[in-house]
């Protein structure tokens, strides 16, 4: 039923991503549950809230971000000849 789920993590490319969502999810549900308890404790009011959840959404689109550097292996580096025509 679930044979294709065991080589999800083959690809480098996959396995990065598939991190990335698993922190991405982690930071957002530990942003909301502190958020509910300092609301029933009575520590966090609205505008207070408001900016720890906007932080939090920004940490999340940063962490996104990560999946767009290329890693230094995954590069194409042009052959020395080329590199010297482009050069001069």
């Amino acid at each position: 039923m679930f044979s294709g789920i065991a080589n999800i993590y083959r690809h480098p490319a996959s396995r990065r991503k598939w991190l990335t969502i698993a922190s991405g999810l982690f930071i957002a549900v530990l942003s909301v549950i502190g958020l509910l308890f300092g609301t029933y404790t009575g520590r966090i009011h609205m505008p207070g809230g408001m900016v720890v959840y906007q932080l939090s959404v920004l940490i999340v689109i940063a962490n996104g971000m990560r999946l767009l550097r290329v890693p230094e292996a995954a590069r194409v580096r042009p052959p020395a000849q080329v590199a010297a025509r482009v050069a001069a």
